[in-house]
């Protein structure tokens, strides 16, 4: 009979403890979105609602995507054996304009028709590339502003 007490006990116990660690991990994890603090005043649910929003926000805003500090001009990669090989996930980004011609870029050497003009305004590119991927492009009768990679943060 005792052990059947002790067991029980134990599972109570067992019980208790891992209902403290998810109130723990819950407490945490609201923690995050309110910035640390504890809430003192009553909040409806619509209030908690929109400072979770904001608190998201705040970090979408705050978190640039695409790290521009380490941009990489692809310009003079235009062949098949003269390829970038690209380091981490990211964009490449192209712009410039043409009275008549056009660009493509190649990704492990399959063929993208990025841009065509005829009117000499400017026009822009950019598509996700791949860790490891090979990027060439070419230009033909195009006034090439810009062509970069730009990784991923």
């Amino acid at each position: 009979m005792f052990d059947r007490v002790k067991e029980a006990k134990d599972k109570w116990k067992n019980a208790q403890e891992d209902e403290e660690t998810k109130i723990s991990k819950y407490s945490n994890e609201m923690d995050s979105y309110v910035g640390g603090g504890r809430i003192t005043d009553t909040l409806s649910k619509s209030e908690i609602e929109a400072l979770i929003d904001r608190k998201i926000t705040e970090r979408l805003v705050d978190t640039p995507i695409l790290d521009y500090d380490n941009k990489v001009n692809i310009a003079s990669y235009t062949s098949d054996t003269n390829q970038y090989t690209v380091p981490k996930n990211g964009i490449i980004q192209i712009f410039g304009y043409a009275s008549n011609g056009y660009m493509y870029i190649k990704i492990n050497s399959l063929s993208v028709a990025c841009i065509q003009a005829c009117d000499g305004t400017e026009r822009s590119f950019s598509t996700i590339v791949n860790k490891n991927d090979k990027i060439n492009f070419l230009a033909v009768s195009w006034n090439t502003e810009g062509a970069y990679y730009i990784p991923y943060k």
